[in-house]
């Protein structure tokens, strides 16, 4: 028992750490950052072959994905983003027809109006773009503390998760717990590491 608070005092304290860190870049960086990702994400094999995609509609400090979703539309395949069920952990893939659907959800993210969501089962899923906190070069990642993707990618087996993510929230370690999912692969505007199948 000590050891969890230890665990979750220290996922606190570098949750803290980066999350400021993240907030301090410029707008112009963090697009210019994410224009790189997105150069190298849309060359990946997992992208080019994947006939469904979920990702996330970025805060203005995350790795922006606007970009992303609108190629992946215009190439045909099914866009799902997360969609909140409720405030205790629950989260879903909803279809995303287009960027003129996002509406603002639960913790004021961008999602879909709970009257168009229309649910995609997490075994249909082939790519899972992932926000995070942090990473790190054993592919641990540090989310915001709900569970929410943990939970999901737990369900969504099949699917190559794929952590997005600027060079400054790698760490050398993050702290974790047997229920928190690894991801696949890492992609930060420098490098790609983890997986490659």
């Amino acid at each position: 028992m000590i050891e969890k608070i230890d665990i979750a005092a220290e996922k606190k304290i570098l949750r803290k750490a980066i999350l400021q860190k993240r907030r301090n870049v410029l707008f112009s960086e963090v697009e210019m950052k994410s224009q790189a990702i997105f150069q190298k994400l849309i060359e990946l094999p997992q992208f080019k072959t994947a006939s469904t995609v979920m990702c996330y509609a970025a805060l203005q400090d995350e790795v922006q994905t606007y970009k992303i979703m609108e190629l992946a539309l215009a190439q045909g395949k099914t866009v799902c983003i997360p969609f909140i069920q409720d405030r205790a952990g629950i989260m879903d893939a909803v279809v995303l027809k287009s960027l003129d659907d996002l509406v603002a959800g639960t913790f004021d993210i961008l999602s879909i109006d709970a009257k168009q969501a229309q649910i995609v089962d997490p075994m249909q899923i082939d790519l899972v773009l992932v926000p995070g906190v942090a990473f790190d070069e054993t592919k641990h990642r540090l989310g915001v503390g709900g569970g929410f993707y943990d939970r999901f990618l737990a369900r969504a087996k099949q699917a190559f998760c794929l952590g997005l993510t600027f060079e400054c929230q790698v760490v050398e370690k993050v702290p974790y717990e047997i229920h928190d999912h690894t991801v696949n692969a890492v992609l930060t505007e420098l490098r790609l590491f983890g997986d490659q199948k």
